[in-house]
Protein backbone atom coordinates (compact mmCIF):
# COMPACT_ATOMS: atom_id res chain seq x y z
CA UNK A 1 0.00 0.00 0.00
CA UNK A 2 1.50 3.28 -1.13
CA UNK A 3 0.81 6.55 0.63
CA UNK A 4 0.85 9.84 -1.26
CA UNK A 5 2.57 12.91 0.15
CA UNK A 6 -0.80 14.73 0.55
CA UNK A 7 -2.16 11.80 2.56
CA UNK A 8 0.88 11.74 4.80
CA UNK A 9 0.73 15.53 5.25
CA UNK A 10 -2.95 15.29 6.21
CA UNK A 11 -2.26 12.47 8.64
CA UNK A 12 0.65 14.24 10.34
CA UNK A 13 -1.30 17.51 10.54
CA UNK A 14 -4.32 15.68 11.93
CA UNK A 15 -2.21 14.19 14.73
CA UNK A 16 -0.60 17.53 15.56
CA UNK A 17 -3.84 19.56 15.48
CA UNK A 18 -5.66 16.89 17.49
CA UNK A 19 -2.94 17.10 20.14
CA UNK A 20 -3.18 20.90 20.18
CA UNK A 21 -6.97 20.69 20.52
CA UNK A 22 -6.57 18.21 23.38
CA UNK A 23 -4.19 20.59 25.17
CA UNK A 24 -6.67 23.46 24.71
CA UNK A 25 -9.64 21.45 26.01
CA UNK A 26 -7.68 20.03 28.96
CA UNK A 27 -6.77 23.46 30.30
CA UNK A 28 -3.13 23.51 29.22
CA UNK A 29 -3.27 26.93 27.55
CA UNK A 30 0.14 27.93 28.92
CA UNK A 31 1.80 25.13 26.98
CA UNK A 32 0.10 26.32 23.80
CA UNK A 33 1.00 29.95 24.47
CA UNK A 34 4.62 28.91 24.98
CA UNK A 35 4.72 27.62 21.39
CA UNK A 36 3.07 30.75 19.97
CA UNK A 37 -0.63 29.83 19.88
CA UNK A 38 -2.77 32.92 20.50
CA UNK A 39 -5.78 33.13 22.85
CA UNK A 40 -8.11 33.32 19.83
CA UNK A 41 -6.55 30.19 18.34
CA UNK A 42 -6.83 28.38 21.67
CA UNK A 43 -10.54 29.28 21.85
CA UNK A 44 -11.04 27.98 18.33
CA UNK A 45 -9.24 24.72 19.15
CA UNK A 46 -11.46 24.28 22.24
CA UNK A 47 -14.64 24.60 20.17
CA UNK A 48 -13.75 22.35 17.23
CA UNK A 49 -15.61 19.06 16.96
CA UNK A 50 -13.79 16.07 15.49
CA UNK A 51 -15.69 16.51 12.19
CA UNK A 52 -14.85 20.24 12.04
CA UNK A 53 -11.24 19.47 12.85
CA UNK A 54 -11.07 16.93 10.02
CA UNK A 55 -12.66 19.37 7.55
CA UNK A 56 -10.34 22.16 8.63
CA UNK A 57 -7.28 19.98 8.01
CA UNK A 58 -8.56 18.78 4.62
CA UNK A 59 -9.05 22.38 3.48
CA UNK A 60 -5.47 23.27 4.30
CA UNK A 61 -3.59 20.16 3.22
CA UNK A 62 -2.29 21.79 0.03
CA UNK A 63 -1.01 24.78 2.01
CA UNK A 64 0.92 22.65 4.49
CA UNK A 65 4.31 21.10 3.84
CA UNK A 66 5.84 18.67 6.31
CA UNK A 67 9.25 18.70 4.60
CA UNK A 68 10.64 21.50 6.83
CA UNK A 69 9.33 19.62 9.88
CA UNK A 70 11.14 16.46 8.82
CA UNK A 71 14.34 18.39 8.11
CA UNK A 72 14.14 20.03 11.53
CA UNK A 73 13.53 16.68 13.23
CA UNK A 74 16.53 15.06 11.61
CA UNK A 75 18.83 18.09 11.36
CA UNK A 76 21.07 16.75 14.11
CA UNK A 77 21.71 13.50 12.28
CA UNK A 78 25.40 12.79 11.85
CA UNK A 79 26.66 11.34 8.59
CA UNK A 80 27.08 7.58 8.78
CA UNK A 81 30.73 6.60 9.29
CA UNK A 82 30.92 4.87 5.90
CA UNK A 83 29.90 8.15 4.19
CA UNK A 84 32.01 10.48 6.33
CA UNK A 85 35.36 9.58 4.74
CA UNK A 86 33.97 10.17 1.25
CA UNK A 87 32.41 13.51 2.18
CA UNK A 88 35.61 14.61 3.95
CA UNK A 89 37.50 13.86 0.74
CA UNK A 90 35.17 15.98 -1.40
CA UNK A 91 32.72 13.47 -2.86
CA UNK A 92 30.10 15.28 -4.91
CA UNK A 93 26.35 14.62 -4.82
CA UNK A 94 26.38 12.50 -7.99
CA UNK A 95 29.07 10.21 -6.58
CA UNK A 96 27.26 9.86 -3.25
CA UNK A 97 24.02 8.98 -5.05
CA UNK A 98 25.78 6.52 -7.37
CA UNK A 99 27.65 4.56 -4.71
CA UNK A 100 25.50 5.01 -1.60
CA UNK A 101 22.05 6.19 -2.72
CA UNK A 102 22.43 9.36 -0.63
CA UNK A 103 20.34 12.31 -1.84
CA UNK A 104 21.78 15.79 -2.40
CA UNK A 105 19.81 17.25 0.53
CA UNK A 106 21.33 14.71 2.90
CA UNK A 107 24.84 15.34 1.54
CA UNK A 108 24.41 19.08 2.06
CA UNK A 109 23.23 18.61 5.64
CA UNK A 110 26.09 16.21 6.37
CA UNK A 111 28.72 18.52 4.82
CA UNK A 112 27.52 21.35 7.07
CA UNK A 113 28.60 19.25 10.05
CA UNK A 114 32.06 18.42 8.68
CA UNK A 115 35.28 20.39 8.28
CA UNK A 116 36.50 19.55 4.81
CA UNK A 117 40.18 20.23 4.14
CA UNK A 118 40.86 22.82 1.43
CA UNK A 119 42.72 20.31 -0.75
CA UNK A 120 39.55 18.23 -1.05
CA UNK A 121 37.22 21.08 -2.03
CA UNK A 122 38.53 21.47 -5.58
CA UNK A 123 36.39 20.38 -8.49
CA UNK A 124 39.13 19.83 -11.01
CA UNK A 125 42.49 18.08 -11.12
CA UNK A 126 45.47 20.43 -11.32
CA UNK A 127 47.44 20.40 -14.55
CA UNK A 128 50.56 19.19 -12.68
CA UNK A 129 48.79 16.12 -11.28
CA UNK A 130 46.46 15.34 -14.17
CA UNK A 131 48.52 12.66 -15.94
CA UNK A 132 49.53 10.88 -12.72
CA UNK A 133 45.94 10.84 -11.46
CA UNK A 134 44.60 9.64 -14.82
CA UNK A 135 47.23 6.88 -14.87
CA UNK A 136 46.12 5.79 -11.36
CA UNK A 137 42.51 5.76 -12.53
CA UNK A 138 43.39 3.67 -15.62
CA UNK A 139 45.26 1.15 -13.45
CA UNK A 140 41.93 0.32 -11.81
CA UNK A 141 40.66 -1.28 -15.02
CA UNK A 142 37.38 -0.31 -16.68
CA UNK A 143 36.70 3.22 -15.49
CA UNK A 144 32.96 2.45 -15.24
CA UNK A 145 33.66 -0.28 -12.69
CA UNK A 146 36.00 1.59 -10.32
CA UNK A 147 34.95 1.09 -6.72
CA UNK A 148 34.28 3.91 -4.28
CA UNK A 149 37.13 2.66 -2.11
CA UNK A 150 39.59 2.75 -5.03
CA UNK A 151 38.57 6.34 -5.79
CA UNK A 152 38.99 7.25 -2.14
CA UNK A 153 42.51 5.77 -2.12
CA UNK A 154 43.45 7.74 -5.25
CA UNK A 155 42.04 10.92 -3.70
CA UNK A 156 44.14 10.37 -0.58
CA UNK A 157 47.29 9.48 -2.50
CA UNK A 158 47.19 12.53 -4.78
CA UNK A 159 45.41 14.93 -2.39
CA UNK A 160 42.69 15.58 -4.97
CA UNK A 161 38.97 15.73 -4.27
CA UNK A 162 36.67 12.85 -5.07
CA UNK A 163 34.47 15.41 -6.83
CA UNK A 164 37.34 16.18 -9.21
CA UNK A 165 37.91 12.47 -9.83
CA UNK A 166 34.20 11.96 -10.49
CA UNK A 167 34.18 14.88 -12.92
CA UNK A 168 37.14 13.34 -14.75
CA UNK A 169 35.31 10.01 -15.01
CA UNK A 170 32.26 11.85 -16.37
CA UNK A 171 34.52 13.39 -19.07
CA UNK A 172 35.78 9.93 -19.96
CA UNK A 173 32.20 8.74 -20.19
CA UNK A 174 31.27 11.55 -22.60
CA UNK A 175 34.34 10.85 -24.73
CA UNK A 176 33.52 7.14 -24.77
CA UNK A 177 29.96 7.85 -25.98
CA UNK A 178 31.25 9.79 -29.02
Amino acid sequence: MSMKKDDLTSEVCHVVITKLAYLAVSGQEEVLKAIGVSDAQISRLERLSYRELDGWIRQRKGALDITPLMQALFSDAEPPEEHKAFLLHGANNKMMMHFFGVRAEECCAFRDKLSIDKSYRGRSISHKQHSAVCKALMEQGDYRQISAEALLQIARTYQVSLGALWKELEKWDKEHEQ
